[in-house]
């Protein structure tokens, strides 16, 4: 597996193309920046949402369109995805004339990708349907888990409760995969359980 990762247009987001060389298939989560070309060889597979806000989900019409490639997003996200104001479109100055309809998934579901295993999270809190992607021993957290911090509440949403609930979940974590945040810097979640306020001494 090989993981890029593209700053986006807006916000400072970070966008990611997963790779499989075995199968030249791969995988685009959050695209907040304009896909120009894949690696030569490959196959856009899926668009992987974590979340329905405008940074991470502003080309997701032109990249599906242009590689043919389904987008998939949580199904409790799906009222934020269509409406351009709680999507943040409006307020970001963004405007769409037509939004593409994504395949939703509910909890416990896996996606396959070629040789890449998928498992989406169900981590609520920025927003209803926020996911991080767990691909192998990486795992895409989006606006939920950041390095030293979490997602906003306060946009469209947002919910403290169900933040602090899936901090818990992090704090229960065992395994330790590298962490790929929807902003900034990576991080892994053994270093966010002894340094991140947000989760140190939750349980």
């Amino acid at each position: 597996m090989e993981i890029q990762r593209f700053l986006g247009d807006l916000y400072e987001e970070n966008t990611y193309l997963v790779l499989d060389p075995d199968s030249r298939r791969c995988v685009l989560i959050d695209p907040g920046r304009r896909l120009a070309a894949l690696p030569q060889g490959y196959t856009l597979d899926r668009i992987l949402l974590t979340h329905a806000h405008v940074d991470h989900a502003l080309y997701a019409r032109e990249t599906a369109e242009r590689f043919s490639a389904p987008v998939f997003l949580h199904r409790d996200d799906l009222p934020l995805y269509l409406d351009d104001t709680l999507s943040l479109f409006l307020q970001a100055g963004v405007k769409r004339d037509a939004v593409p309809v994504p395949e939703v998934f509910g909890d416990g579901e896996t996606l396959v990708s070629g040789a890449l295993e998928i498992v989406p999270v169900h981590t609520p809190g920025h927003t209803p349907g926020s996911v991080c992607y767990r691909i192998g021993d990486a795992l895409f957290s989006g606006d939920t888990l950041m390095r030293s911090t979490i997602g906003r509440i306060d946009l469209p949403g947002g919910d403290r409760a169900a933040m602090l609930e899936s901090c818990r979940l992090f704090a229960r974590m065992q395994e330790n995969p590298v962490l790929y945040p929807g902003h900034g810097d990576f991080s892994t979640m053994r270093r966010e359980k002894e340094f991140n306020p947000y989760l140190r001494g939750i349980l």
